[in-house]
């Protein structure tokens, strides 16, 4: 796997980290102090967090376990990324070296293989 490809899911291990922290305490310290008519909001902004702490976790660590980056694991982690908006950029960044890969692969398969003597 790549340096590249490694920090792109080790940073999506880290904001899934951050997402379950900002979940629990959501959950833990601000609901049960939180009125009952603005409840509906924290409610929604912890159902938002779950689906992206599953989203992009599992998108990280079923890209390690590959070994390298794949089509469905990278997938829902771009989701997962621009369904919260302002993890916008990381989804992009995941679209583009998601291309250059596929780009990489297709380049690898067009080449006929090369013989190891050359006479």
């Amino acid at each position: 796997m790549k340096l590249g490809h490694v920090i792109f899911n080790v940073v999506g291990l880290f904001i899934a980290g951050m997402l379950l922290l900002s979940a629990l305490s959501a959950y833990f310290v601000v609901l049960p102090g939180a009125p009952i008519e603005k409840r509906g909001f924290w409610h929604l902004l912890i159902v938002l967090e779950a689906i992206s702490i599953v989203l992009i976790a599992g998108g990280g660590i079923a890209n390690f376990a590959n070994g390298r980056l794949t089509g469905w694991p990278t997938g829902t982690m771009i989701f997962a990324y621009s369904i919260s908006v302002w993890l916008l950029p990381f989804g992009i960044w995941g679209i583009v070296i998601l291309l250059a890969e596929h780009k990489r692969r297709q380049r690898e398969t067009s080449q006929p293989p090369r013989s190891a003597d050359p006479n």
